[in-house]
């Protein structure tokens, strides 16, 4: 277990920056509500505690073994909101002011959503089940002695792929810089946690605050590359609105047949590794024809790779779903898994079809997109590139690339006003579309 509890200090020479995310100070732009929650698997056995003592949240309890698994269980604080924008700390750390009387302790971790269906959701997955990427989370720990100290920890040590069982890390942000937490992420972060997990004793931790740092002088760089991932400052009005596609035919859309992407934008639930024979099938699932099951087809990191199945790996929350929110606006969809509640916050996205052609009886290109765009980069506007409000696509109903009709619809992207910079090429030669 890598243990990450100090940043050397040649790192942060000063100047330094410190923003704030949390305080117990009763200052509204850092005061959340933390919730402590026990080990609830399999009749696990793990107590805690959180309570508030003047400046200071208290957090305590006892790490015991799961009966039925014979492994320490956990116990976690938890608070959700709209933290402030980190972003400029990208290449910084996180900063925890902590003291406690139980610093042999060995399973203190932290964690931070952003970009998730559910914060919740994802800070139990880890990205070990699906849609559960989006919990960045490391491990700490505290130095002996009563006064408070400063525990850094630099977000390259972070990942959001871990185990739910025991709070390692599965992949390291070394490992793959798919797992690190960007500049965008850092942006919007949804909910913080503090866990003592994967170790059994007593838990005793002290927390005056945790914030994020990073050395002014490198601000303007780490500025730059956040405007490059989101647009940093730049509000949804600064980017022109785009329309759906008007006398939209959802059921060619649906019905025309099997939709072959030639390129995409890179999200997180479809990264660059998976740019490889991606296809989406598209079947209604009532009589009204307003709503349809999606299967999207993908591999990872080669042709005929590894096959990425929604159908198989979101199994457990019965495959992907589209449905027309408005009769009147069919090609304004939402998209999310099948067995969550849409409304359920996070549950479901847009999916928007910003053109499709050739004509209205016979779709053989679309291009779509995951919503409005509303962060400007240095060649347009982009969405988001997370689970929600993010992507871009270029469809088309031929395995084979016909090169003019992407370029025309990179076009057509470009005169909405979007980046297509994001737009990456999938490779669909030689694909054999193997089951899963």
């Amino acid at each position: 277990m890598l243990a990450v509890s100090a940043f050397f200090s040649a790192g942060f020479s000063s100047p330094a920056t410190d923003i704030a995310l949390v305080t117990f100070d009763g200052v509204a732009a850092t005061s959340y509500d933390f919730v402590e929650l026990n080990d609830p698997v399999m009749g696990g056995k793990s107590t805690g505690s959180w309570s508030q003592a003047g400046t200071i949240g208290v957090f305590e309890g006892n790490v015991v073994d799961v009966p039925s698994l014979k492994a320490p269980g956990f116990i976690k604080t938890a608070a959700d909101g709209n933290f402030a924008d980190v972003s400029a700390a990208a290449n910084g750390a996180l900063v925890l002011r902590v003291r406690s009387t139980t610093p042999g302790y060995q399973g203190f971790r932290v964690a931070f959503a952003s970009g998730t269906v559910s914060p919740s959701y994802a800070c139990a997955g880890g990205g070990s089940i699906p849609l559960s990427r989006g919990c960045f989370k490391t491990n700490f720990s505290v130095p002996a002695g009563d006064a408070f100290t400063e525990v850094v920890l630099p977000f390259s040590s972070f990942s959001d792929k871990w185990s739910p069982a025991t709070g390692d890390l599965t992949t390291t942000c070394a490992q793959s810089s798919d797992v690190c937490p960007t500049a965008s992420k850092l942006a919007a972060i949804k909910r913080v946690e503090v866990w003592a997990e994967g170790a059994l004793g007593r838990v005793q931790l002290d927390i005056a605050s945790i914030s994020a740092r990073y050395d002014a002088r490198d601000a303007a760089a780490v500025a730059a590359v956040a405007v490059e991932e989101r647009g940093v400052g730049v509000r949804a009005r600064d980017c022109p609105a785009v329309t759906p596609q008007q006398n939209f035919n959802l059921t060619e859309y649906v019905e025309g047949g099997k939709w072959y992407i030639q390129q995409q934008m890179a999200v997180l639930y479809l990264p660059a590794s998976q740019n490889y024979c991606v296809t989406a099938q598209y079947s209604y699932t009532d009589a009204s024809k307003t709503a349809a099951h999606v299967h999207n087809y993908a591999n990872q990191d080669a042709v005929n790779g590894k096959v990425y199945d929604s159908d198989k790996q979101l199994g457990i929350l019965g495959g992907i779903c589209a449905d027309v929110a408005d009769p009147a606006q069919p090609a304004k969809l939402s998209v999310g898994p099948c067995n969550l509640p849409s409304w359920l916050p996070g549950a479901r996205g847009p999916y928007w079809v910003l053109a499709a052609g050739p004509s209205a009886d016979n779709y053989e290109w679309a291009l779509i997109s995951g919503g409005q765009p509303t962060h400007r980069a240095t060649g347009g506007c982009r969405t988001g590139s997370g689970v929600n409000d993010s992507g871009l696509w270029i469809f088309t109903r031929k395995a084979e690339r016909d090169q003019a009709v992407v370029d025309k619809l990179r076009d057509l992207a470009q005169d909405m006003g979007f980046d297509v910079s994001v737009l990456n090429d999938v490779q669909q030669a030689g694909c054999t579309y193997k089951p899963a």
